[in-house]
């Protein structure tokens, strides 16, 4: 490994022996344990999935964050997002961390989230809850969700490595995190 284009670590040769480089040998040694928690955090696992999360409309045309999980803890909150992958269109939503929506005390799966103050703007957003264990995400538009019929839930699963949205009913969907904990 290479820093400032010098080896990280090197060895005195007989004929380099005693001379002195200033300390960058010491300083390059003095870098290794800062290299290797680098390449420990490059690497470190994201929270194991352990539920999906849905998105619904009521009646009157408020949409609810919908969460299922097999974890015997709870999620502490709904994470709704700006895709700033999937659209880069002019909008007042934030980006990442967007907005934060807690789960109430206790909730138990399967939950309902209000999601108060809800863009409007046609924009593509991503949606999942989190904790010490998350779930799969729900991406989606404004205009998507108007098309999603009262009382289903819209959810996008992965299949064939490419995510598709499928429409299912509040039942199928408190059974959807049934294999994740197996």
């Amino acid at each position: 490994m290479l820093v400032d284009g010098q080896p990280l670590l090197t060895l005195d040769r007989p004929e380099t022996a005693g001379t002195d480089d200033g300390g960058m040998a010491r300083k390059r040694l003095a870098m290794l344990p800062a290299a290797a928690l680098a390449a420990v955090a490059l690497t470190a696992c994201s929270p194991e999935i352990k539920g999906y999360t849905g998105i619904s409309v009521d009646t009157t045309g408020r949409a609810s964050a919908e969460i299922v999980w097999c974890d015997p803890g709870s999620p502490e909150s709904v994470m709704l997002f700006r895709d700033s992958d999937a659209d880069n269109s002019p909008t007042t939503w934030p980006e990442w961390p967007g907005r934060d929506y807690p789960l109430p005390p206790g909730a138990t799966s399967p939950a309902t989230v209000p999601l108060t103050d809800f863009p409007t703007d046609p924009t593509v957003l991503s949606m999942y809850a989190a904790s010490e264990f998350t779930t799969r995400r729900v991406t989606f538009t404004v205009a998507e969700l108007a098309q999603v019929p009262s009382g289903s839930i819209l959810i996008t699963e992965v299949q064939e490595g490419e995510e598709r949205q499928r429409t299912v009913t509040r039942d199928e969907f408190a059974h959807l995190a049934d294999d994740l904990c197996g």
